[in-house]
């Protein structure tokens, strides 16, 4: 003969609010994913502009950003690129963009604080000069974060891994823009 088993309400409703006190303590913050990285006048997986790169003005791009995450103390933006080797070329490292800024207009100087690039070594942005036939591809990448950094280094060596390291934990959300670029064969290499 099956046995029955008996369910008092008191031992649902206990059984209810134990779920539901526990089902709110100690639940990380998941990021939102919702945070999106735009160039204005191109487009995630299209061309970068030539104005941006060593064959033209040089200057740094123009790009914009929505779906901001709550809580956030500012941003930090990196744009590198992958030669064929596998060797990491960092061109643009801002930290401590204010938490109240969502674009950066074309060639900005003043907004963040500037890390220091791989091209010349500077604390500036180094635009593109790609070297060898063929489209480069660059990746800019917006991170909140719910901190401002600090680093003790020296101001000329604060590198991309630097920058990344005193982030490492306090990333909330993130956004990347891929973008290629090719230079005419007949093109002169300058330097920036």
């Amino acid at each position: 003969m099956p046995s029955t088993v008996i369910i008092s309400v008191p031992m649902v409703l206990s059984c209810a609010i134990f779920l539901l006190f526990f089902s709110f303590i100690d639940r990380p913050e998941q990021a939102t994913n919702g945070l999106t990285l735009k160039g204005i006048g191109f487009a995630d997986s299209g061309v970068y502009p030539k104005e941006y790169t060593c064959d033209s003005t040089g200057i740094s791009p123009a790009l914009q950003w929505d779906g901001i995450p709550k809580g956030i103390a500012g941003y930090v933006l990196t744009m590198h690129h992958l030669d064929p080797t596998g060797k990491r070329h960092v061109y643009w490292v801002v930290y401590n963009i204010p938490a109240s800024v969502y674009k950066l207009p074309a060639g900005v100087t003043d907004i963040g604080s500037l890390g220091t690039n791989t091209v010349n070594r500077g604390n500036v942005y180094a635009p593109p000069c790609s070297k060898g036939p063929g489209p480069k591809h660059y990746v800019l990448t917006l991170y909140a974060v719910n901190k401002i950094i600090t680093p003790a280094e020296d101001k000329r060596d604060i590198t991309m891994d630097v920058v990344m390291r005193e982030i490492e934990k306090d990333k909330i959300d993130s956004a990347v823009l891929s973008v290629t670029y090719s230079r005419s064969p007949k093109t002169p290499i300058q330097t920036p």
